[in-house]
């Protein structure tokens, strides 16, 4: 049923759920960009522009702006000079807005964009219990196995990854949350939260009411067979920061340091990659010679 891509930690996604927005979200980027009272923002002529600043919803792909063609030109009256200002966005964004203030006695413009990403293999998602793991695979509806009711989890985990991490409380909380779905108005409201009435066992009577088995019989997508029994209920999880869009990176040349004469440190900085005896392993399992 893990297909083999759920190892320790590691979660399958169902596609639908994502096709469906599940954890997508809006990323919000921006450029800042000063001038003085003698310049001018300027951009070449463009239905999509005006007064030299990007309208909203205007879409800047990647193929058209990439990262090394400029986004703005300044334009200076008194040097009669146009310089280039480079696109900072590694991505194909769409302009939300544009706005110019002055800050002491600058100008600035500052260029608000928006990217909606979706989740994809390697991105990082936890339970409210420190169960974290990253996405294995991704697989459609059609090959995942399905409840007899039909029901198609949204994610599957590796029963592994809990007697190490020892996170009992995603169990406890999937138990609790398969109660509310059968009995929503008794569980799914404001309750008496003290430990004597909210004892786990008194939770088995709502099963044993509803008919409904703790335990699932899971059902092979391909052959129809069964394949055993598992755990399936209702957990809450969230999207961290460690996503794989941000993580990846990489440069050709760029600036060094005066002193050591290596790149310069950062991401932000177009800094080089540290490359340690695990990444040139993982680079020579890649084939790079």
């Amino acid at each position: 049923m893990a297909f083999g891509n759920n190892q320790e930690d590691s979660v399958i996604f169902n596609a639908k759920s994502i096709e469906n927005g599940l954890f997508s979200n809006i990323k919000y980027r921006y450029q800042y960009i000063s001038y003085n009272t003698k310049e001018e923002i300027l951009l070449n002529i463009n239905e999509n522009y005006e007064n030299g600043l990007p309208k909203p919803n205007t879409p800047i792909a990647q193929n058209v702006y990439s990262s090394n063609e400029p986004l703005f030109r300044k334009y200076n009256f008194i040097k009669n000079e146009v310089s280039d200002i480079e696109n900072i966005f590694r991505k194909p964004v769409i302009v939300d807005r544009c706005t110019t203030f002055i800050k002491d006695d600058i100008c600035y413009c500052c260029v608000e964009v928006q990217h909606i990403y979706k989740p994809q293999q390697g991105d990082k998602f936890a339970s409210r219990y420190a169960q974290k793991g990253v996405i294995g695979s991704i697989l459609p509806e059609d090959v995942l196995p399905k409840t007899e009711h039909g029901i198609i989890p949204d994610i599957i985990v590796n029963p592994h990854a809990f007697p190490s991490r020892m996170t009992v409380g995603h169990l406890i909380e999937m138990y609790v949350g398969k109660c509310m779905v059968i009995d929503p108005q008794k569980f799914g409201t404001f309750f008496d939260a003290s430990i004597e009435s909210n004892d786990i066992k008194n939770f088995r009577s709502t099963f044993i009411e509803s008919g409904i088995p703790i335990m699932e019989k899971m059902i092979d997508a391909k052959t129809g067979m069964n394949i055993g029994s598992a755990f399936v209920g209702v957990c809450y999880y969230t999207a961290l920061q460690h996503q794989v869009e941000e993580k990846m990176f990489y440069r050709i040349t760029g600036n060094v340091n005066s002193i050591s004469k290596q790149p310069t440190e950062g991401k932000a900085n177009n800094g080089g990659l540290r490359i340690g005896e695990m990444e040139k392993d993982a680079l020579v399992a890649h084939g790079v010679n």
